[in-house]
C-alpha cells in the first residue's frame, strides 16, 4: 500500500482573501435557571442576547449545550444552557464593553452568581 504525505500549503487560504474574514468570536452562555435552582423558560434571555449581539455584530448562530458547575450553596448545578456565538472582525474596547455589559445585565436578570463569557477563545466568569 503506497502512503502519500501531504503537505501543508501556505497559500491553501489564498482562494478566500477576496472575502471578509471574521476572525473574532464571541460567546455568551445562556443558563436554563433562575437563582441556580429554579429551572426558567430561557427564550426571552436568549432572545434578548441574540438581539444584542446582531446588532453589534450583524449575526449570531445558538445551540443548546449541557453543562454543570459548583455552587457553594447548592454544590454541583447541572443544567441545559443556549450558547449564542456571534464573530466579528475587530476586537475593540467597545465591542469587548458591550459583550460584558450584555453579560452583567443578564447575570442581574437571571440572578446568577456570574455568566460564562467566551472571547477569541478564553472564558470569563462575568458577574
Amino acid at each position: 500500500m503506497k502512503t502519500t504525505m501531504k503537505t501543508t500549503n501556505t497559500n491553501a487560504l489564498e482562494g478566500l482573501a477576496k472575502f471578509t474574514a471574521l476572525k473574532h468570536q464571541c460567546q455568551i452562555f445562556v443558563p436554563s435557571t433562575m437563582d441556580a435552582v429554579e429551572s426558567v423558560d430561557s427564550s426571552e434571555f436568549v432572545k434578548f442576547v441574540e438581539t444584542e449581539l446582531s446588532m453589534l455584530f450583524g449575526g449570531y448562530t445558538s445551540y443548546q449545550a449541557n453543562g454543570g458547575w459548583v455552587s457553594a450553596e447548592h454544590g454541583l448545578i447541572k443544567e441545559g444552557v443556549t450558547v449564542v456565538t456571534s464573530n466579528f472582525e475587530e476586537l475593540t474596547s467597545d465591542a469587548v464593553n458591550a459583550i460584558v455589559d450584555i453579560a452583567k445585565k443578564l447575570c442581574k436578570d437571571m440572578a446568577q452568581e456570574c455568566v460564562s463569557v467566551v472571547v477569541d477563545g478564553q472564558l470569563y466568569f462575568v458577574d
